[in-house]
């Protein structure tokens, strides 16, 4: 009991405190090895195909795929947006990136041409800001603009939009303009890397990027986040620790190792979030 107290009270690791929450987990199963008196790693394991398998099975069930769950599905990225200006879309192939990608750029010719039809106000007649143009006029889930700071110098920032009111934070900037490097970058600044989108027993199945299970192992399961869209600084409380047991495409299986009892009383996991602390992936 005093275990899984201790586990499921972790919070995403920052910067300055991964090492510990690391070293706490690694002691954690340890302790739950030695108790035991069996390795985790001679638990059964599922079928490798049970990925495949379940997301088939998943998405013939549900032909709008992940649209019944709240995270954000759409996204707009401007390299630059001032108020009675056309902001300025970076360009990419949103194609690419909604292959590997649970969040979708809108093309930036069609972003283009809303704003030609529906050209920005004199800035002394407009009545809204850049951003609230932007949500009205192309109906996203967050902005993603590069923006100068205070200090003058240009950074990436991300916009969401719950009823009027308006939240805005720093993130990093993209590695490249790769599409997995700018699906990956979007899912770090949104918060999460994978969403649930089905359960059962203490398995789940979740859907993230195309390809990053592979290089993944051990996750956290965020407690009460099935209803957040954005996650600030990829920081919730943990309800369990998790590890890929089968991966295919973009889904993959996951097995709680720590927090069984907390995930059992939790109920519908449909739409809880999941993270890969960087520290945690297999190398």
């Amino acid at each position: 009991m005093t275990l899984l107290i201790l586990g499921v009270g972790l919070h995403y690791p920052t910067k300055h405190h991964s090492g510990r929450i690391l070293l706490i987990q690694s002691l954690v199963l340890a302790c739950l090895s030695l108790r035991s008196g069996n390795s985790l790693a001679s638990a059964p394991e599922v079928p490798v195909d049970e990925a495949k398998k379940w997301a088939t099975e998943w998405l013939g069930s549900h032909p709008s795929g992940l649209d019944e769950l709240r995270l954000v599905k759409s996204v707009a990225i401007f390299e630059s947006m001032k108020i009675g200006e056309r902001p300025k879309f970076q360009t990419i192939n949103s194609d690419d990136i909604a292959a590997v990608s649970y969040a979708t750029p809108i093309d930036p010719n069609d972003g283009f041409l809303s704003y030609e039809l529906n050209p920005p106000k004199d800035p002394s007649a407009a009545s809204e800001s850049p951003y609230d143009t932007a949500f009205n006029l192309l109906q996203v889930d967050a902005i993603l603009s590069l923006q100068p700071n205070a200090q003058g110098r240009q950074e990436w920032n991300i916009a969401t939009r719950e009823g009027q009111k308006l939240e805005i934070k720093a993130i990093n900037p993209p590695n490249s303009k790769d599409a997995s490097a700018i699906a990956d970058w979007l899912h770090r600044s949104i918060g999460y890397d994978a969403i649930v989108v089905d359960s059962k027993e203490n398995l789940m199945l979740i859907s993230g990027a195309k390809g990053s299970f592979a290089k993944k192992n051990q996750g956290l399961l965020l407690r009460g986040s099935a209803g957040m869209k954005v996650i600030q600084g990829r920081s919730a409380p943990v309800a369990a620790i998790v590890r890929i047991v089968s991966a295919w495409e973009n889904f993959a299986v996951i097995r709680v190792i720590i927090g069984k009892a907390v995930v059992a009383k939790t109920g519908d996991l449909n739409g809880a979030k999941v993270i890969f602390p960087e520290k945690t992936s297999t190398k």
